[in-house]
């Protein structure tokens, strides 16, 4: 027996009680893009992300029955997070920039628990003596999360690939939680509100945004300084500008997204001000016991502290700040990873001062890596 509608509306009541923004149902069925998944797979555009395009990822994705065979219902809830700050006018003086969503406590561990209470919740409302089946997610399963959104009327996936709320814009979090109790499903939004606008489009940097209304992880920041493990490309660092950790562009230049600043009520997940514009040349001498300590409960502690400081030196090598060339001298000569001594190398050359080449000289004398050396020797053929 599905539930009542007054039901429904308890558990929404107390979902928003638990600091959840907006409350959807949809049903536990495949949605409308996860063939244009498998075709985003198959083209590569998920660059080295393997847990994206494994069998597994795909098969759930194709058929949310598989998550839990039980499922009746999907409840999808959105959380606000504080919308990015505008830059300060010391950006001159060495500030590199971390994505709004990353400067705070890590919502992995915030949220889940209160979709869990939420659970035990409906529970009780339903009036269920055993336990109920579910099974929920915060950006950490194979689940089309935001087709699940679209279809609950959350609102609709915009042409940056973000899902945009009518009410609150795309600074949210999404979770989906399947449940064995049958609900009846919201109100779909079938609106696409992006109407002629380019602006995301036009805004980003490495032109990562594809007409065709994805993103090729392969150029774009976010991805880079957070999934990518590796070396980043050469011709995408300067794009990179100050953004250490993230990339908010293409939300920043969204006109949805204005209306967040008459939003008065305060988010579940409060930011910490001094995680938005790190100080890059006193950043760049973090020790991993120093770096853990910092951000070991926050979002960043995803990139480790190897591609935080290989991002830091990208983003030293295009600001040009003097008091980086110091620490960049010492990760360049100390630094036992190769990776991040190459970032150094390339960060140095961006001088063009006779100090960085003399630095860059002396080091290539003793550099025994293949990959440093050819850093070194782009950065002093580019002077």
């Amino acid at each position: 027996m599905p539930l009542l509608r007054s039901q429904i509306e308890d558990i929404k009541a107390e979902a928003l009680n638990l600091g959840f923004d907006v409350f959807g149902i949809a049903l536990p069925q495949p949605t409308p893009h996860t063939e244009f998944y498998q075709q985003w797979i198959t083209g590569g555009y998920h660059a080295e992300m393997q847990y994206l395009s494994n069998q597994r990822a795909i098969s759930m994705r194709k058929d949310p029955r598989l998550i839990l065979p039980s499922a009746q219902s999907v409840i999808v809830l959105a959380t606000r997070y504080t919308k990015p700050h505008d830059l300060p006018t010391e950006q001159q003086k060495g500030l590199g920039r971390i994505s709004a969503y990353a400067c705070s406590q890590d919502y992995h561990h915030v949220i889940p628990p209160r979709v869990e209470i939420l659970v035990q919740t409906i529970q009780k409302i339903a009036g269920v003596t055993k336990s109920i089946e579910a099974l929920h997610y915060t950006d950490t399963g194979p689940v089309m999360e935001k087709d699940f959104a679209s279809q609950a009327g959350l609102g609709w996936v915009g042409k940056n690939t973000c899902l945009i709320s009518p009410l609150y814009g795309s600074y949210i979090f999404l979770s989906v939680c399947f449940l064995n109790l049958e609900m009846e499903p919201s109100p779909p939004f079938l609106d696409d509100r992006c109407g002629n606008c380019q602006r995301c489009i036009s805004a980003c940097p490495t032109q990562c945004i594809r007409p065709e209304r994805f993103i090729d992880a392969r150029r774009c920041i976010s991805y880079l300084t957070i999934e990518h493990r590796r070396v980043i490309p050469v011709e995408i660092r300067p794009a990179m500008s100050n953004w250490v950790f993230g990339c908010d562009i293409c939300q920043m230049v969204c006109p949805w997204n204005k209306r967040v600043d008459r939003l008065q009520t305060p988010v579940l997940i409060q930011p910490k001000e001094d995680l938005f514009f790190p100080q890059v040349f006193s950043e760049l001498g973090l020790t991993d016991q120093e770096f853990k300590q910092k951000y070991g409960k926050t979002p960043i502690s995803r990139t480790r502290r190897k591609g935080y400081i290989r991002n830091l030196a990208v983003v030293a090598g295009n600001l040009r700040h003097p008091a980086c060339i110091s620490p960049l001298s010492k990760l360049l000569s100390d630094e036992p990873d190769a990776i991040i001594r190459g970032h150094a190398a390339w960060a140095l050359g961006n001088y063009h001062l006779k100090k960085t080449k003399q630095i860059l000289l002396n080091r290539l004398r003793t550099e025994p890596e293949p990959y440093v050396r050819a850093e070194i020797i782009n950065a002093l053929n580019s002077q």
